[in-house]
């Protein structure tokens, strides 16, 4: 399920410089900062990702009004809490272990107890990237790592009118709340959002060496 979460990530990445082909090129006026990259990120990720509500930049006042940058969960209720994202310019990327420690021991804990946390580091003008992810169940292994070099075939937004998705998405939301709970495994999850994201048998047998 990590793998396959990457792989969102990194493809919502690639899409993201596919559609502004602008980004990142400014006059000798304007300088980019963090947030404006994890904007524009949070911007693209809201259609990946229909059954959330996806928010920016937003404080949490039992860590102290800290702010992660991204956060994909259903608002009015923790039981959704699915993905935080930090972000990081390439510049900057020897802060990257800071954020991973921030997710394990602040946003895996507390009231808010996200299933899944990831690293995104962007480039500042061009489309190199990589996600690092990390899941609650076992926030002390390792994080999986993908990038624009390794990534494979881009996934695309899945065509979520379609029946069948909505069903997909009615089985997500509910093992998500049950996850939240800890009331279950990961990996039934993944079997669910395997077939969101219409992936071959191949590219299925790829992403489930991880749980």
């Amino acid at each position: 399920m990590k793998t396959l979460l990457a792989r969102i990530l990194c493809s919502a990445a690639q899409a993201m410089w596919d559609k502004d082909t602008t980004l990142g090129k400014y006059t000798s006026e304007t300088e980019q900062h963090e947030l404006n990259l994890a904007f524009h990120y949070a911007c693209e990720l809201r259609d990946w990702f229909p059954w959330l509500d996806c928010d920016f930049d937003v404080s949490k006042v039992a860590c102290n009004y800290e702010r992660p940058d991204i956060i994909l969960h259903r608002r009015t209720t923790h039981a959704l809490n699915f993905l935080v994202i930090e972000v990081k310019r390439e510049k900057y990327r020897r802060a990257v272990s800071l954020d991973l420690k921030q997710i394990r021991e602040r946003w895996f804990e507390n009231y808010y107890r996200y299933i899944y946390g990831a690293a995104v580091i962007l480039e500042d003008n061009k489309p190199m990237f990589e996600v690092q992810v990390l899941s609650r169940e076992e926030k002390n292994a390792e994080p999986i790592s993908l990038s624009h070099a390794n990534m494979g075939k881009p996934l695309h937004i899945p065509n979520f009118s379609n029946g069948r998705y909505e069903q997909c998405l009615q089985e997500i939301e509910r093992t998500t709340a049950i996850l939240h709970a800890g009331n279950g495994k990961a990996d039934a999850l993944g079997r669910v959002m395997y077939a969101l994201y219409d992936l071959t048998p191949e590219e299925t047998k790829i992403v489930k060496g991880d749980k």
